[in-house]
């Protein structure tokens, strides 16, 4: 293009759009290739090409971009409210208690680091001074039950022998 840089397009393009951008040139330099996908090419194809390889890079394209729009778009399996009624699982609220929906705050605020009994104590009840860590298991024990009755494929909170517990959710778990 002899007016205007087709690099200078793609970083125009890609500032005020989010559509698939496939670059068909003649550079062939490793350093343009390089700036195109920094620029936010989603493919790169050099002169000699031909149309059946176009085609089937446009087909990856857009099949890449109908997977990124079906995960957007899924909802979260788990959000975190600030209340006990706000906990919703895989579109179904979860009915908890202060004390389950205290400790699942502090489950969730650190997926998969395990904590002791007592961490979670201290996390999860701070002002409670006649609290012991066998408590913890209690609501463990009932958090799963809760959880499981709504997803019953996914073990949330793993224990660790001897050491306590870690929280498993998917990484797309919101808070």
């Amino acid at each position: 293009m002899p007016q205007i840089d087709g690099l200078r397009i793609l970083e125009t393009a890609r500032n005020s759009s989010d559509q698939p951008i496939i670059v068909l040139t003649a550079r062939r330099q490793e350093a343009d290739l390089l700036r195109g996908f920094e620029l936010g090419a989603d493919d790169y194809v050099c002169t000699p090409y031909s149309l059946r390889e176009v085609a089937a890079r446009i087909r990856t394209v857009l099949r890449r971009r109908a997977q990124q729009l079906r995960a957007a778009n899924r909802p979260a399996p788990i959000g975190i409210g600030n209340s006990p009624g706000t906990v919703v699982l895989e579109g179904q609220p979860l009915p908890l208690t202060r004390r389950e929906f205290q400790l699942l705050r502090a489950l969730s605020r650190e997926p998969g680091r395990v904590c002791s009994r007592s961490e979670r104590l201290e996390a999860a009840f701070p002002y409670a001074l006649e609290t012991n860590e066998r408590t913890v298991d209690v609501h463990i024990k009932n958090l799963r039950k809760k959880l499981t009755v709504v997803s019953p494929a996914h073990r949330w909170i793993r224990s660790i022998y001897d050491v306590g517990f870690v929280w498993d959710a998917p990484a797309s778990a919101d808070h």
